[in-house]
């Protein structure tokens, strides 16, 4: 059974060297091409320009009158002093400060998109490494039950050419051929989920990913502190700081809003008989009915809710953390058991049966260490699989992009 051993760890360790460079190489693509990152960006490039028309006066208003008093006599210019052709201009100048206050409305707006921008980079980037880790692990157990029908038919064919057709001979052999069937099967299954995966890593890379070869092991487990000093750089927090930030930007407006914006206007006027004259005005809202206190306290209310949505997502993050972080505990720790407890174990009972499958209790008893050994296998595999899932999920949470 040494030779089995040897061969699931050569097939699982086969076109190892570079695999992370492969990986770091998709990633890479997927932040070039992936039409969701493409999308963002075009709004974040939009925001921007938010940003320089926040300062921006508003545009003046030019106004041309003709001004008659008798609809009866249009074309009489002399009839009345009233009777005039004018040109007007106004320009509403905002009150000292509100510009500014806008500008960093939009430099936050911006800014956040900024950061929604990064935390969809960090999901594609985890999304890609766990597909890549399903990836290795179906096709590892595909590896593995590849190798263990080979031994299942060499088992079944030496069964066969040293012993009698009796009943319990007749037995083992359907024993074994059954349990052959059902590897067929599940190997069957795998291939399809594999052409399923590999489907979505075309999606994420945006480009037709042809089948690779990766290896992956058990690491040794990090620090948890390791986490929590990259945990302020998460995406989702900061992003939830930026939208603080415009929080308290628009309360400032909405206080700014009591002192009400100058319009200034000015017209010259020409008469037919009479003197020109040049008229010069300002004009500006009254806030007498309180909708700028009201608009105050609202822009407060929003802001403690902003303030207390930063607490809840920092606490939210940090359970999560805990979370996938004991997923990696636990996944490292069975595969500790597996590796240095059942595997051993299970080889001591394969050396121990090996010489007794010429009798048919002999098959029965190595087909059943057979599925035992590919459960363990599995278990294994699949060990080291979560193991890495959960690091590629905390390294969304902290902010990884590759």
């Amino acid at each position: 059974m040494q030779r089995v051993k040897r061969v699931v760890w050569l097939l699982l360790a086969y076109m190892s060297v570079g695999w992370g460079d492969y990986l770091d190489t998709l990633i890479e693509k997927a932040m070039k091409s992936n039409p969701s990152l493409e999308v963002m960006q075009a709004r974040l490039e939009a925001s921007k320009k938010d940003i320089e028309s926040a300062v921006l006066f508003k545009d003046p208003q030019l106004s041309l009158k003709f001004n008659a008093l008798y609809s009866d006599e249009l074309s009489q210019r002399s009839a009345e002093r009233m009777q005039s052709d004018a040109v007007e201009i106004k320009q509403t100048l905002p009150f000292f400060g509100k510009r500014q206050t806008k500008e960093k409305i939009a430099s936050a707006s911006t800014a956040l998109l900024q950061e929604e921008f990064r935390a969809l980079q960090s999901k594609l980037a985890s999304s890609i490494k766990k597909e890549v880790y399903t990836i290795w692990q179906l096709q590892a157990y595909s590896s593995i039950i590849d190798n263990f029908i080979m031994l299942t038919r060499q088992k079944a064919k030496l069964f066969e050419s040293y012993t009698t057709t009796s009943n319990k001979h007749h037995m083992g052999l359907m024993s074994a051929n059954l349990t052959l069937s059902n590897l067929l099967i599940d190997l069957s299954d795998l291939k399809a989920d594999i052409a399923k995966s590999y489907a979505k890593l075309s999606y994420l890379v945006a480009c037709q990913i042809d089948p690779i070869d990766i290896n992956l092991t058990m690491p040794p487990m990090p620090k948890m502190q390791s986490f929590t000093q990259r945990l302020s750089q998460n995406s989702s927090y900061t992003a939830e700081q930026k939208s603080l930030q415009r929080s308290q930007a628009e309360l400032r407006l909405s206080e700014q809003e009591y002192y009400p914006d100058i319009t200034l206007q000015a017209g010259y006027y020409t008469r037919e008989i009479f003197k020109d004259y040049l008229s010069v005005g300002i004009s500006l809202s009254l806030p007498v009915y309180g909708k700028q206190g009201i608009e105050i306290e609202k822009r407060k209310a929003l802001r403690l809710s902003q303030i207390s949505k930063v607490s809840d997502t920092k606490l939210k993050l940090y359970a999560q953390l805990q979370q996938l972080y004991y997923t990696m505990q636990n996944a490292q720790n069975r595969y500790e058991i597996i590796t240095k407890q059942s595997l051993p174990q299970l080889e001591h009972m394969f050396d121990l049966s090996g010489s007794s499958v010429s009798t048919g209790a002999g098959l029965f008893q190595y087909i059943d260490l057979l599925k035992q050994h590919l459960n363990i296998e599995k278990k294994r595999i699949q060990a080291i699989g979560d193991f890495h899932r959960a690091r590629a999920a905390i390294g969304e949470i902290i902010g990884e992009t590759r």
